[in-house]
């Protein structure tokens, strides 16, 4: 007797994912056989890296924000982080196995001339799969027009002008969440 499982649900990802097989063989399984040996497949879940991702842009003039700002903290933090200039490096296939990405600083790439298509996406999809990323770069948007793509396939924002602090409007959908949930009055929490 041969038995094959597998997780139906979860899609298979291009890394391939481990799967080991379970032999049993057990004497007088049923009535009348002597021997039968039942064949377990087991598909094993992908394993998430325990580490970070830090995505930078030496080429950037904002650079030096990272080794400045957001550096000493991940050392104080000790968070384990692999940094990848997108200068000198494309972003890996793998990006997706990482528990975090973190762009590390403004103005990460405004020319779009370093982060591929494909590369963007690979961001999106290590979002949607389950990766975090905090974002450092907010420099999102050139007047009306959004500067990375993939920004607005993962938090869709609208840009609509100049507006004051006191002026905020948020749109909001179950689907991306509520990350606004409030604008603050201008002349602040009334204490």
């Amino acid at each position: 007797m041969r038995l094959s499982f597998s997780d139906a649900a979860a899609p298979p990802r291009r890394d391939a994912p481990r799967s080991g097989v379970l032999v049993l063989v057990a004497a007088g399984l049923a009535a009348g056989l002597t021997q039968a040996a039942l064949v377990l497949q087991v598909n094993a879940a992908p394993v998430r890296r325990a580490d970070a991702i830090v995505l930078v842009n030496s080429a950037s003039d904002r650079y030096g924000d990272y080794q400045r700002y957001i550096e000493p903290y991940l050392k104080h933090l000790g968070v384990p982080r692999t940094v990848l200039d997108i200068a000198s490096t494309p972003v890996p296939s793998n990006l997706g196995d990482y528990a975090l990405i973190v762009v590390g600083h403004k103005r990460l790439d405004v020319s779009n001339a370093l982060l591929s298509t494909g590369e963007q996406n690979l961001i999106v999809s290590a979002v949607s799969g389950g990766a975090g990323l905090v974002n450092f770069d907010n420099d999102l948007a050139n007047g009306l027009s959004p500067r990375y793509a993939w920004v607005q396939s993962i938090f869709g924002f609208g840009y609509s002008g100049n507006t004051g602090a006191g002026n905020i409007a948020a749109q909001t959908s179950t689907a991306r969440g509520a990350y606004i949930i409030a604008s603050m009055p201008p002349w602040g929490i009334g204490l």
